[in-house]
């Protein structure tokens, strides 16, 4: 699966690839949590899976000097599951307790398998920095209301590699999960990114477009 330049899997089997314009231009790469975990397996990646991808990512960086990244991966099994258990997409049922556990855990698996990524990236020798949108992120309505980018417009002139990730969000009155795809809207807007998403069975995109269901 070479991801520059750039070719992506599907279920199939069979590969379609797409060219990237410029290796000065901006690429927002999008790993599926389909991709990177085993869905059918609460709480279990594919550590060969990240690992043929970290390497080919740092090949590709390393091959073209002026592709810049920044890289964003779903929650698969790990986020998804606890969401699931603790119903935090549906807001407040019955106990405020139990929401804010659900909140939590949900933040605490997806962080776990961020880590994942973040190792197998290193081991491939990337400089790399995630940007947890939890940290960060305001949210209104469920669209991202602020977000200060200039920290990983900063990493992006230093030549390291962003990651930004599935993740919890607070929001002006309440929380709430966020997929990668809504994390990215705002750097798509900020610097024009193009964007190239992997997931079985699905081709690349260039461009926000509609993702399959329940991608983060």
């Amino acid at each position: 699966m070479p991801i520059c330049g750039v070719r992506v899997e599907r279920s199939s089997g069979r590969k379609k690839r797409v060219k990237i314009a410029s290796m000065d231009e901006l690429i927002f790469l999008k790993l599926g949590g389909s991709l990177i975990t085993d869905k059918t397996r609460p709480f279990t990646a594919r550590l060969e899976k990240l690992a043929d991808l970290a390497a080919q990512i740092a090949d590709a960086r390393r091959a073209n000097p002026g592709l810049r990244l920044v890289l964003g991966h779903g929650s698969g099994s790990f986020g998804h599951t606890v969401a699931r258990e603790y119903a935090t997409r549906q807001g407040v049922s019955n106990s405020l307790r139990r929401y804010w556990q659900g909140f939590s855990k949900v933040w605490y698996q997806a962080s776990a398998l961020n880590r994942l990524v973040m190792d197998a990236l290193q081991t491939a020798g990337e400089d790399t920095l995630t940007f947890s949108p939890v940290s960060a992120v305001i949210a209104r309505q469920g669209k991202i209301a602020h977000w200060n980018l200039a920290p990983l417009q900063r990493a992006l002139a230093s030549g390291m590699l962003p990651v930004v990730h599935g993740d919890v969000v607070l929001m002006k009155f309440w929380v709430a999960p966020f997929s990668p795809l809504k994390i990215c809207s705002p750097i798509w807007r900020e610097f024009c990114a193009r964007s190239v998403f992997c997931w079985p069975g699905w081709s690349a995109a260039s461009g926000p477009t509609t993702p399959p269901a329940r991608g983060w």
